[in-house]
């Protein structure tokens, strides 16, 4: 049985144990969304094979969504991830300091990526929170970016 096999939900971390992406990318946004890496644990892990002792020798199935998975828990944990990646590229691009300077249109697409995939994130948590019987937001995720900022400035 493999180390990894061993380890409890609790202690997954995505420096260790994320993809590629989430490995290079956390670090750069840790101390600004230390609630991602809470939701990640929580929600994202228990959903992935990084659950299952006989994946955890082979990394492509590893971190894969297991097959089990009903399709809204799927379509919210890939539009998480969606909005981790994207802002992470966003990030990554603007310490590239100078090259980030010479073409800064790179940083605004990423950017307007990280709200058009916020805005399906937060439609997907709405309609998961509906099918609990609840409303998570009190604005509809409809109007989203209008009026929260910085996505408003970005869009335009």
């Amino acid at each position: 049985m493999s180390d990894i096999s061993r380890i409890k939900q609790s202690e997954f971390n995505l420096l260790n144990h994320g993809d590629r992406s989430e490995r290079e990318f956390w670090p750069l946004l840790a101390n600004h969304f230390p609630s991602y890496a809470i939701l990640w644990q929580r929600f994202i892990v228990p959903l992935t094979s990084r659950i299952d002792p006989q994946a955890a020798g082979d990394g492509k199935k590893w971190i894969r969504i297991r097959a089990d998975i009903p399709a809204a828990y799927q379509e919210v944990a890939m539009a998480h991830y969606s909005v981790f990646y994207f802002l992470g590229r966003a990030i990554k691009r603007i310490t590239e300091e100078e090259s980030a300077l010479n073409h800064p249109e790179d940083v605004l697409f990423l950017l307007d990526s990280v709200g058009d995939n916020l805005k399906f994130f937060l439609l997907k948590i709405s309609e998961f929170g509906t099918d609990c019987g609840c409303n998570v937001f009190d604005v509809p995720c409809s109007q989203f970016p209008k009026g929260f900022y910085p996505f408003d400035k970005i869009s335009d």
